[in-house]
């Protein structure tokens, strides 16, 4: 007679010994490769979930593991950024110096982008 899985213990007892460990797949940062609104958007959107997942994962290190904003720029982009924009040098410029020029661009758009209703509706 054959025997089956539940009636042979040695191998139940190897099951039972047998650690599980979570297998995560690695978490990139997205890159920034353009300045258009719905790109920009879509950028910050996935930054959030990318900070969001990794400190989740990495607790009290997670500064750490955070990619920066600077390295994630497209490397020509960002220089043309500071040459025409910020008249700056690539190694004056900060994370937060991005994110605020970004979120300017994201805000001007959306508010210079929404027409007038009043006018539209007196037409």
């Amino acid at each position: 007679m054959a025997k089956t899985r539940s009636s042979n213990s040695s191998t139940s007892d190897a099951d039972e010994d047998r650690v599980t460990a979570p297998i995560f797949t690695p978490t990139l940062p997205p890159r920034l490769t353009s300045t258009s609104h719905a790109a920009l958007v879509k950028w910050r959107r996935e930054r959030r979930e990318y900070e969001e997942t990794i400190r989740s994962r990495a607790k009290d290190s997670a500064v750490d593991l955070i990619v920066p904003v600077k390295s994630t720029f497209d490397e020509w982009l960002l220089r043309m950024w500071c040459l025409l924009r910020w008249k700056l040098s690539i190694d004056d410029v900060t994370d937060s110096h991005i994110l605020a020029e970004v979120d300017k661009i994201i805000d001007s758009v959306k508010n210079n982008g929404v027409p007038d209703i009043d006018v539209e509706m007196r037409e």
